[in-house]
C-alpha cells in the first residue's frame, strides 16, 4: 500500500511507484530545480535547454547572456499572442515594416486569411525589394 497519494498514472510500474515514495519521504529539497526555470536565475549555460523548454521560436546561441534572458522573459507573453494580428504586426516592426492588416472578415476574402499593406517607402528604407517574385506569393 502506498504511504502517500500517488500522482502518477494507473498504469505506472511498481518500480516508479516505489520511487515516488522514496523521493516523498526523504523531502529532497527541489528548489535548486525552480532555479532552472527561471530566466533571471538559470545559469547561463543552460539557458539553451531553457529555451527549447519554453518552446522559443527564434534563438541565436551567438546572442549575448542579457539578450537570451530578454527573449525568454518575453516568450510567454509572444506565445499568448502568436497567431494573432497584433503578433503579425510587431513582428513585421522589427524588419521596419509599418503595416495595415485586414482578416478575412473585415474585408471579405477567403475564410482564414487576411490582405497586409505594407508602405513603399518603409519597405525600401528596411532594406527590402518589392518584385515579382515577393508579389506572387499564393
Amino acid at each position: 500500500m502506498l504511504d502517500f497519494p500517488s500522482i502518477l498514472p494507473p498504469n505506472r510500474s511498481s518500480f516508479e511507484a516505489a520511487l515516488e515514495q522514496v523521493i516523498r519521504k526523504t523531502k529532497p529539497d527541489l528548489s535548486p530545480v525552480a532555479t532552472l526555470m527561471d530566466p533571471d536565475l538559470c545559469p547561463g549555460e543552460l539557458l539553451g535547454w531553457l529555451a527549447w523548454a519554453f518552446s522559443v521560436d527564434v534563438w541565436d546561441p551567438a546572442w549575448d547572456e542579457a539578450a537570451k534572458r530578454r527573449v525568454l522573459k518575453h516568450s510567454l507573453a509572444m506565445h499568448r499572442r502568436k497567431g494573432t494580428v497584433a503578433s503579425v504586426k510587431t513582428a513585421l516592426s522589427v524588419l521596419g515594416f509599418h503595416v495595415d492588416l485586414a482578416e478575412w472578415l473585415e474585408t471579405g476574402g477567403a475564410p482564414y486569411t487576411f490582405r497586409l499593406d505594407a508602405y513603399s517607402v518603409e519597405v525600401v528604407a528596411a532594406g527590402q525589394e518589392l518584385n515579382a517574385r515577393l508579389l506572387n506569393i499564393t
